[in-house]
């Protein structure tokens, strides 16, 4: 969803795996992973954009192009402010989930 997540939450809830993030603008992104019952690991993403989905090993396939266009070619496939962002996301959710769900601000991993 791009730059700008001001803030992020992550718990288990049943069988899932369920990440928050609030944008700058308002914006919201659910992340909803399936971590466990029968079937192929599954990701169904919501945001005020639209929806989208992917199951079973193809649904790296568009990171590993990336990857590989990326080695060919010497160009990152995403801004390093952006990639700075997500591991400040991942950072966030990890913690969140550490403090049973409470919600992080990445201002707090700024500091």
């Amino acid at each position: 969803m791009g730059r700008g997540c001001v803030s992020v939450s992550r718990k288990t809830e049943g069988t899932a795996d369920v990440t928050s993030g609030k944008w700058k603008d308002g914006r919201v992104g659910v992340y909803y992973g399936v971590v466990k019952g029968k079937g192929p690991p599954m990701i169904q993403i919501w945001g005020t954009e639209g929806t989208t989905e992917s199951a079973g090993p193809d649904g790296y396939q568009g990171l590993v192009l990336a990857i590989a266009a990326f080695f060919h070619t010497g160009r990152a496939p995403v801004d390093p402010a952006e990639t700075i962002e997500v591991f400040e996301f991942m950072t966030a959710a990890q913690l969140s989930k550490d403090r049973g769900g409470a919600e992080v601000p990445l201002e707090e991993l700024r500091k």
